[in-house]
């Protein structure tokens, strides 16, 4: 019984082994044919007709050539500061008592307006102190002249007092040689006449002194108001005030603060006029001029513009840099737009005036070499650039006035290339328009 359920679990076994193998047959077949039929829908396929292609010459604009006046530009960076602009410092030592109501970051200013108060009763017992000494040494010159005037009338009465002396002594004199006047009424007389020339002589010394006793105080006195006018400037610089008309850029106390002479107090700037020191190359030094006019405007918004004028120029250069400063004035009072201090400028200062001279794209210059159109071919032409302004440079060379100038599809272009034209309007010929253009070689033009 055991052997022939073996037998019979093996048979099936075999049975399952030839449906799986049938199966893969099945398929194999199914795709071979597949694969038959695809072939022969592909190698019956017709060839669809095939068109010559024709290539067209590319399309090109042109600008016609002609000599213009070109204003030269210089173009240089700088930073934006106020021209006047100032930080009030305590000259004096004490207590900030007062602040003038209104007076705070960004307000505006008059000069001479009160601005700061320090605390001044000290400064003014010094004054008052010194005054009062003052008034004392002005007390005894007047006493001097006074004193002055008696001894020159007790001196007068003296001199007068020893000539009658001295007379009454020649007379008992001559009386007493005579044996008409007795010993000692002469001896009186002599001594009388001996004491009055004492009496004259101590008051002439007297009034000697009297010069070198105003001189005294007359330096006492001028020292005294030396220290009265330091005492009232003292005075005065505790009310700090507004040195000129313009805005509080910062307000650095508060009522309270203690401050020692040279602390800082409060910023001032006066917006009228901006100055910008500009770096330009020192290869233009000698074309830069006092008065050249100057466009500034921020590079983040061009729409932003002031325009100013040279002031003045820096006398030396700074040779890491090899540049020099060329510093630029604005009148905030001429200008829509204040500037403002602090702001970083692109500036453009005019420099010569170019007569009748070819200005043309940088862009269509490759290698020294440019691109005319004749004939709807294009021809190479050598050029110098003489001057480069922007995105324009003014040439010489083998152009002339008339010659019209390819500008874009230069890097497919070669001599004797056939071309398309397309005229380039002559409102944005000049130089200031094709500086704004700012046209770059090779750029493609849609056709």
């Amino acid at each position: 019984m055991r052997r022939s359920g073996k037998r019979k679990r093996g048979g099936h076994n075999l049975t399952g082994i030839r449906r799986i193998a049938v199966s893969i047959v099945l398929v194999v077949s199914v795709l071979a044919v597949g694969l038959a039929i695809g072939a022969w829908l592909v190698s019956t396929k017709p060839l669809p007709a095939r068109r010559a292609v024709v290539s067209r010459p590319p399309l090109v604009e042109v600008l016609p050539l002609a000599a213009q006046d070109v204003q030269q530009v210089f173009v240089g960076y700088g930073s934006a500061r106020a021209d006047r602009q100032a930080t009030l410092a305590a000259e004096v030592a004490g207590e900030i008592v007062e602040i003038a109501q209104g007076v705070n970051d960004g307000s505006p200013v008059e000069q001479g307006q009160p601005l700061i108060r320090i605390d001044d009763r000290e400064y003014l017992q010094q004054l008052a102190r010194a005054q009062g000494g003052l008034a004392e040494l002005d007390a005894q010159l007047a006493q001097l002249e006074v004193e002055k005037e008696n001894l020159q009338r007790l001196v007068a009465i003296a001199q007068l007092e020893v000539e009658v002396n001295s007379d009454e002594r020649t007379r008992l004199s001559g009386l007493f040689e005579k044996g008409e006047a007795s010993k000692t009424e002469y001896n009186f007389a002599r001594r009388t006449y001996d004491r009055s020339r004492r009496d004259l002589e101590g008051l002439n010394n007297q009034l000697a002194l009297i010069d070198p006793r105003r001189t005294f105080l007359q330096a006492s006195r001028a020292a005294r108001a030396a220290d009265t006018e330091l005492a009232r400037l003292y005075v005065e610089r505790c009310r700090i005030a507004a040195p000129f008309s313009g805005q509080i850029s910062e307000l650095m106390v508060e009522i309270g603060d203690r401050v020692m002479p040279g602390s800082r107090l409060a910023g001032i700037t006066c917006l009228e006029k901006i100055e910008v020191p500009v770096e330009l190359p020192i290869s233009v030094r000698p074309l830069v001029v006092t008065g050249a006019p100057c466009t500034l405007e921020v590079e983040s918004n061009p729409s932003l513009r002031w325009a100013g004028a040279v002031s003045r120029l820096a006398p030396v250069a700074d040779e890491r840099s090899r540049t020099f400063a060329a510093y630029v004035e604005v009148d905030n009072r001429q200008q829509e737009t204040p500037l403002i201090p602090g702001f970083f400028l692109t500036a453009r200062v005019h420099g010569p005036l170019l007569r009748k001279v070819l200005a043309i794209p940088r862009g269509a210059i490759d290698n020294g070499r440019v691109f005319t159109a004749n004939n709807n071919q294009a021809h190479g032409r050598r050029v110098r650039v003489d001057t480069v302004i922007g995105e324009t440079a003014v040439v010489t060379g083998e152009l002339a006035e008339g010659d019209r100038l390819i500008l874009t599809n230069l890097d497919v272009l070669f001599d004797g290339a056939p071309i398309r034209l397309q005229e380039v309007p002559t409102a944005g010929s000049t130089p200031a328009a094709l500086l704004e253009r700012g046209i770059a070689a090779g750029r493609e033009t849609p056709p």
